[in-house]
């Protein structure tokens, strides 16, 4: 569980990255984990996190 997450996001320059960290904003407890595959760029590392946070989560969409 999550319960602050303060990343400069000035330094973030990935999308999908950006994209995973909102997502982490405001559902820090992870059940629901809804990215859109468009928004999560090519960046595997970027997907395989996601992944990897969504497997708790009640729901995943890809």
């Amino acid at each position: 569980k999550l319960e602050v997450l303060n990343l400069p996001r000035n330094k973030i320059h990935s999308p999908g990255l950006l994209t995973l960290v909102n997502a982490l904003k405001y559902n820090t407890t992870l059940m629901i984990l809804n990215l859109q595959l468009n928004s999560i760029d090519d960046d595997q590392v970027v997907r395989q996190l996601a992944n990897n946070l969504g497997k708790d989560a009640d729901r995943v969409f890809w």
